[in-house]
């Protein structure tokens, strides 16, 4: 009988092996919750929601709290700024620029470039693609901290998709003004005079005997 032939397989060296361990991705760590120093009331005819946001969050996110809180889709509701003489109706994305800006932003473009890139031997750059729009935040329609704090919140309009596919006009009762009070009651606050304050107690609980005079 033929003696069967033992091949010798030959050893891999280590270099040569690639490591298949699987390569845990470092997550970033969450920054903290901004702070919620923007109050405002968004109203439609009689009402009233009392949100707090901050002046960074984008119009999408606000509309979308609305919307779950009402029970809606975001896609149905708009909002609208009401801190100038008019209403404005709030955009998800910033408008796309006319052509005379674009022209604009290409002329500052140029001029910053200078004179290098009309040196012979250099190839012209080519132009950037453009930019998708950016999202609005409530910041940007004036709704800040400072107009819209926890002791006055600014009012922001609320209108829903009508069933013929577009919204319905902007309509906000008024608040009720205070009841007009009686002349008796006025004179009798104008005559009023508060009690003396009780004397003081001793640490047993007892008051200080007052000294005649």
């Amino acid at each position: 009988m033929g003696k069967s032939k033992s091949r010798s397989k030959g050893k891999k060296g280590k270099k040569g092996k690639k490591s298949k361990k699987n390569k845990k991705k470092v997550e970033e760590e969450p920054g903290p919750p901004p702070e919620l120093n923007t109050f405002v009331y968004v109203r439609r005819k009689n009402l009233t929601l009392c949100l707090e946001t901050y002046e960074l969050q984008t119009v999408k996110e606000l509309k979308i709290q609305v919307a779950t809180i009402l029970r809606q889709f975001p896609e149905d509701i708009t909002l609208f700024a009401m801190l100038g003489k008019k209403e404005e109706e709030m955009m998800d994305k910033e408008k796309p620029k006319s052509e005379d800006d674009k022209k604009k932003e290409e002329k500052e473009r140029s001029r910053s470039r200078g004179k290098k890139d009309t040196k012979k031997g250099k190839k012209e750059r080519a132009p950037s693609p453009p930019k998708p729009p950016a999202d609005m935040t409530i910041g940007q329609y004036g709704y800040t901290p400072v107009n819209a704090s926890i002791f006055k919140p600014a009012i922001m309009g609320l209108s829903y998709r009508g069933d013929d596919g577009e919204f319905e006009k902007l309509d906000i009762t008024p608040f009720g003004e205070f009841p007009v009070i009686p002349e008796a009651i006025k004179m009798h606050l104008r005559n009023y005079v508060p009690p003396p304050p009780p004397p003081p107690k001793n640490k047993q609980g007892n008051s200080k005997p007052q000294r005649k005079k």
